[in-house]
């Protein structure tokens, strides 16, 4: 029990900076859905293609059972990445880590009792997530292994569906103060993560407001939306990083920047002066 809380106690003290930095996070993005001084530019700036591979002398090791472990939060990610995905900490060579192959497999057999598994069926299985990035963030996965997005194809729709529609109606039945009256639907931020940390296809369900924004960041965040659209227009996922190896990179990032200002950073601001109003509200009740 020792070594779990002294392995533990880095994770949870970024958490509670994350929660004291609200304000600041708030006042750096504070901004009406009215007026916006965040506008998206008419055509957007050239974006660098980003790293195919692992980073330099990490390019012989295994993607699946090596990761770089952040020192801060503890959170394993891709080999690719040079920031941590969870609270933005650099990362090197010096971070990789022997993990296991798939820990949503040890989460589905029942191994892990750090998940909470909020719903299950013959299909698919949704719990919290063990990094999250806001109090209800759920991460939505089918049974059956499918790598990433990449793997995705047309007969995959469905599932891709019910992934993000159960997610929604969990959330929805857990009937949270903060959207009393709101269309819960309209603050829900999902998507998927290319390339991944867990070569398991998992779908993020987030609803504001939000301890860090790293995890929403262009190109490797990819919108419920847009997959879902894109398998059933083409019948497979085309990803950010393959429109900008194609000459697409303004295009790719002027929808990445929409979704991040319209879904992430109004939403936060929203859920944040939403709070604000609820605790005004409970001072004149008082």
């Amino acid at each position: 029990y020792t070594t779990m809380l002294v392995r533990a106690l880095p994770r949870w003290c970024w958490r509670v900076r994350s929660l004291m930095h609200h304000h600041r996070v708030m006042n750096t993005y504070a901004y009406s859905t009215a007026s916006r001084p965040y506008a998206l530019p008419n055509v957007a700036p050239p974006v660098p293609s980003p790293n195919a591979g692992p980073l330099p002398g990490l390019e012989g090791l295994d993607p699946v059972t090596n990761k770089l472990v952040c020192v801060r939060c503890d959170k394993p990610n891709s080999l690719t990445v040079v920031k941590c995905t969870a609270c933005n900490t650099p990362l090197s060579a010096n971070n990789v880590r022997k993990m296991h192959g798939n820990v949503f497999l040890s989460i589905i057999n029942g191994e892990r009792e750090d998940h909470e598994v909020v719903y299950r069926d013959k299909e698919i299985l949704i719990f919290r997530d063990k990094y999250a990035c806001s109090t209800h963030h759920l991460d939505a996965i089918p049974i059956e292994p499918i790598p990433d997005i990449s793997s995705l194809r047309g007969e995959h729709l469905p599932l891709v569906r019910k992934l993000y529609g159960t997610g929604l109606k969990v959330l929805t039945d857990m009937h949270l103060p903060l959207f009393k009256g709101y269309n819960l639907k309209d603050y829900l931020i999902s998507g998927f993560s290319l390339p991944v940390s867990v070569f398991h296809l998992h779908l993020h369900l987030v609803l504001p407001p939000l301890f860090t924004l790293h995890q929403f960041k262009f190109p490797r965040f990819h919108s419920y939306e847009k997959v879902e659209s894109d398998l059933r227009d083409h019948g497979r996922v085309i990803s950010h990083h393959e429109l900008i190896e194609r000459g697409e990179a303004a295009q790719a990032q002027q929808y990445g920047q929409h979704y991040h200002q319209t879904r992430v950073l109004d939403n936060h601001a929203w859920a944040l002066q939403r709070l604000q109003t609820i605790a005004h509200e409970g001072l004149q009740a008082r």
